[in-house]
């Protein structure tokens, strides 16, 4: 499936078609990249290579995973800085606008798990890169998105009387991405 993902479900910017269209390599996927998926995919390629340990999985797929990464910074974190702000289509054919804890983690994570994979690779310097943006947005998550010891996705509802509602989730997840790596 991640030989899929990255060699028929790609397109050159490095858009991921998120929906893979049968029979392979006729049709791709003509919708918006959805942000959770092409995350996930990078998410999944580490994971792969740490069931098989098998460096020239790795080797094969690494320029396509190196270049939906880069379709991040040319769509959604233009900055760099380790947050989407634009808006992100996802799975659930929806779209967040700015920064928010769902896209967010899958980010970081997906961060990380590229820093690992250069670094198996002998690319120090992408990883360096990788390691750099993710830094970033792992403080700008934690100052954005969190308060009084609770995340939250980004907008905060307000109740009928006008008072901001803190509904959210527990502290720790908006690693749950980032730490899936450290496998």
């Amino acid at each position: 499936m991640r030989l899929t993902d990255f060699t028929t479900n790609i397109y050159d910017d490095g858009k991921m078609a998120f929906r893979t269209q049968l029979p392979l390599g006729k049709h791709l996927w003509k919708w918006h990249a959805a942000a959770d998926g092409q995350m996930g995919c990078i998410l999944k390629y580490y994971r792969e290579y740490l069931l098989c340990g098998d460096v020239e999985f790795l080797k094969l797929i690494y320029p396509a995973a190196k270049q939906a990464l880069s379709f991040v910074w040319l769509t959604w974190d233009k900055d760099e800085d380790g947050m989407m702000e634009a808006v992100q289509h996802n799975t659930y054919d929806i779209e967040f606008v700015g920064a928010n804890t769902m896209m967010g983690t899958l980010y970081l994570g997906a961060l990380q798990a590229m820093a690992k994979i250069s670094d198996i690779l002998g690319e120090a310097q992408y990883a360096a890169k990788c390691r750099s943006i993710y830094a970033s947005g792992a403080k700008k998550h934690v100052d954005k998105l969190f308060q009084r010891r609770v995340l939250h996705p980004g907008l905060r509802p307000k109740d009928r009387a006008g008072v901001p509602v803190r509904a959210g989730v527990p502290e720790r997840p908006a690693y749950w991405g980032s730490g899936s790596v450290t496998w």
